[in-house]
């Protein structure tokens, strides 16, 4: 038996249509169907998707730890830790060695005025000169140039000069010239405060020679300097107002510089 062809073009050309809104699914899965809850889920599912990015927007501006290296999203911040300590309560190393102490920073005395005159011009005065090289004698001329006398011992009395570094002057050609002392820092740019005037003496400008003066200022105050060695063509143009009377080995080895006086004690008969 033939089939009719019309028959079968007009089943193919209708086929049987479904409406899903009147699909029933089992149980649970119902609710899949219901327009108002799909809308829920999804809104439930872009505001989890949006808290969850949240921490790592936030952790950008944590992203450099205190050393300045990247720091990973878990973890901590870096704290100090103790640093081990010896028996005496000194810090140590990680070996356990005690760190050595720190070193103290210098304190400058400053002084307004120059210090009134005490000392007797007729009576003599010496002084020693403690180093970490050695002692030096020094004789005073107090009569010849009393201020600038004066001033040393007041300054010495009052312990201004104990812990200065000897400060090295050179010639043009690198050899040591003269040790000053007198400005604790070491710059060789520190004062007492105070200024006094200019003494001249009749004392050669000598290897030994102590003596004061500014070439700049034409005036002196409680610095000092050591001649190390003869200079004739400086004669009478700084206050020469003592000498090292003992001690010339102490003073060579101060030209090789990094010494520091300890103290300097005056006597006076």
């Amino acid at each position: 038996m033939s089939r009719d062809p019309r028959r079968v073009r007009r089943r193919r050309s209708n086929p049987i249509r479904v409406d899903s809104s009147k699909v029933e699914l089992p149980g649970p899965l119902r609710a899949m169907t219901d327009r108002k809850v799909l809308l829920v889920l999804g809104a439930v599912m872009v505001v989890g998707m949006v808290v969850g990015l949240l921490p790592g927007v936030i952790g950008l501006s944590t992203a450099i730890n205190d050393q300045g290296l990247p720091r990973q999203a878990n973890e901590l911040p870096d704290a100090p830790q103790a640093t081990p300590a010896d028996a005496s309560g000194t810090p140590a190393d990680a070996s356990g060695t005690p760190a050595p102490a720190p070193t103290p920073r210098e304190t400058v005395r400053r002084y307004d005025e120059a210090p009134a005159l005490t000392i007797d011009p007729s009576r003599t005065y010496t002084a020693t000169i403690r180093t970490d090289k050695g002692d030096l004698s020094i004789e005073l001329y107090a009569e010849d140039a009393p201020q600038a006398v004066n001033s040393f011992v007041f300054l010495a009395r009052e312990g201004y000069y104990n812990g200065n570094p000897v400060i090295l002057g050179a010639n043009s050609d690198g050899s040591a010239f003269a040790a000053a002392i007198g400005d604790p820092t070491g710059t060789g740019n520190v004062r007492p405060g105070f200024s006094l005037p200019r003494e001249v003496t009749s004392h050669p400008f000598v290897k030994g020679a102590i003596g004061m003066g500014d070439a700049q200022t034409a005036t002196n105050d409680g610095r000092f300097w050591i001649s190390f060695a003869n200079a004739p063509a400086l004669d009478g143009k700084y206050t020469i107002f003592g000498r090292v009377a003992s001690g010339l080995d102490v003073l060579e080895a101060l030209t090789s510089g990094s010494a520091r006086v300890l103290s300097v004690v005056v006597d006076e008969s």
